[in-house]
């Protein structure tokens, strides 16, 4: 992709939820990848984060997403890493 490789924003939900989708034409997989802030008491809030990738029906693109779900898994653990260290230091500062 000449451009970059990017997901659309499906919806938006301040301050809950991010929806990302991704889907056929531009792209070779049909899938969703949310975020979710969760409020759990006084100066908590967990960050989650859900994606679902439907199955590709042809071999390339399924074998692609196989090999491509430990990448995702820990793409995904180290980006909500980053932004739990950034939060807390944030919120230490002021």
């Amino acid at each position: 992709m000449p451009a970059g490789y990017a997901f659309r924003v499906a919806q938006v939900d301040p301050p809950r939820a991010l929806l990302l989708r991704q889907a056929p034409p531009e792209h070779p997989w049909n899938g969703v990848w949310s975020f979710h802030v969760v409020p759990a008491g006084e100066g908590r809030c967990p960050l989650l984060a859900r994606s679902r990738t439907e199955t590709a029906p042809r071999l390339g693109p399924r074998i692609a997403t196989r090999v491509g779900e430990p990448v995702t898994l820990v793409m995904t653990r180290r980006m909500l890493h980053g932004i739990k260290q950034r939060s807390e230091r944030r919120a230490a500062a002021g």
